[in-house]
C-alpha cells in the first residue's frame, strides 16, 4: 500500500517508536482524528475515521511504524470497529509532507590571503536536500577585504541553474579609504565595513533576483574575490537562515478495512484538504 511518496530522495531513517496524530478533512469529504503510537510489535491510542454517509470506523492499533526520508511515512495495522461492530482489521498509511528538520541559522564566513594566495569559502548548511534563503542586501567585511568584491553563488533547487550575486564596496574604484581599487595606497587598509549587493547574474525568462528575494537553493557558497594584497587576510561574513521549503504536496492518507473473510470492506485514499496529519519519531 503506497501513495505518491514512493522514491522520495533522502537518507532513510526508521525509528523504533513512532507516532501518527492529527485531525483533517480529506478531499473525498471523509474526516479523521486520532493519536496513535507504538513500535512494530505494539500499538496504543485511538483513531476515528468518519465517512460522508455517517459510518464511523474506529481503529485499535497493534503496531505503528514510520520511515523518514524527506517525507515522513507512518504505517499502522490492527483491529477495526465499523459502526461498533467487530470482525474487521485495518491497514493505515499517512504521508506527512510537512515533516522536516528545523530551520538552520548560520554565520557564513569566507576569507582570502595573498602571500601565498589562498582562500576558504563559506558553505551554507541546508535542512535537507534544499532550503529557502533570503538574498542579503549586504555583507560584513574586515581586514584586506575593505575595497574588494565578494560573491554568493547558489544552485536553484527547482531547475539546478547556478546564480551568482556580486557584492562590492561602495567606494570601490572611486577613491575610497586607501585611494580606490584593490591595490591600495601606501598599504592603508581602510574602506567600507560592508559590501553592498551590486547585481545577480541575468537569467532570461527568470524573475529578477535582488536583495530580499526568497529562493529555494540546493547549495550556496560565499567567496571572496579580491581585496588588498598588502593588508593581510580579507574576511567577509553574513548571517543567513535556511528554512525548509514549503511542502511540494498536501499530506496523503490511505485506509483499507477488511472483514473477517479478508474481503475489502472499505478503501479510502486521497489528499488532505484541510487540517494537519503528523508523523514523527518518538526515539
Amino acid at each position: 500500500m503506497s501513495g505518491p511518496a514512493e522514491g522520495a530522495r533522502a537518507e532513510l531513517i526508521e525509528p523504533e517508536t513512532c507516532r501518527i496524530s492529527g485531525s483533517a478533512a480529506l478531499d473525498g469529504s471523509d474526516s479523521v482524528v486520532g493519536d496513535i503510537s507504538g513500535t512494530a510489535l505494539v500499538g496504543d491510542g485511538s483513531w476515528i475515521h468518519e465517512t460522508p454517509s455517517g459510518d464511523v470506523i474506529e481503529l485499535i492499533p497493534t503496531d505503528v511504524t514510520c520511515r523518514l526520508n524527506g517525507v515522513a511515512i507512518g504505517d499502522s495495522h490492527g483491529l477495526a470497529l465499523v459502526n461498533g461492530s467487530t470482525g474487521y482489521t485495518y491497514s493505515l498509511q499517512v504521508e506527512d509532507y510537512d515533516n522536516h528538520e528545523p530551520d538552520v541559522s548560520q554565520a557564513l564566513v569566507a576569507t582570502r590571503t595573498y602571500d601565498p594566495d589562498s582562500y576558504t569559502d563559506g558553505e551554507l548548511v541546508l535542512p535537507g536536500d534544499a532550503g529557502t534563503i533570503t538574498i542579503p542586501a549586504e555583507l560584513q567585511v574586515s581586514g584586506a577585504a575593505s575595497n574588494g568584491t565578494a560573491r554568493i553563488t547558489f544552485e536553484r533547487a527547482y531547475d539546478g541553474r547556478e546564480v551568482t550575486c556580486v557584492y562590492r564596496a561602495s567606494n570601490r574604484g572611486g577613491g575610497g579609504g586607501w585611494g580606490g581599487g584593490h591595490h591600495g595606497n601606501g598599504g592603508l587598509c581602510l574602506g567600507d565595513s560592508t559590501y553592498r549587493l551590486s547585481h545577480c547574474s541575468c537569467e532570461r525568462g527568470a524573475a529578477r533576483t535582488e536583495a530580499g528575494t526568497e529562493v529555494d537553493v540546493s547549495s550556496l557558497t560565499l567567496h571572496v574575490d579580491d581585496g588588498c594584497s598588502r593588508c593581510g587576510t580579507a574576511t567577509v561574513s553574513v548571517d543567513m537562515t535556511a528554512a525548509h521549503p514549503a511542502p511540494v504536496s498536501a499530506d496523503y492518507y490511505i485506509l483499507q478495512v477488511s472483514d473477517d473473510t479478508g474481503a475489502v470492506a472499505y478503501d479510502q485514499r486521497g489528499y488532505v484538504a484541510s487540517g494537519e496529519l503528523a508523523v514523527e519519531s518518538l526515539d
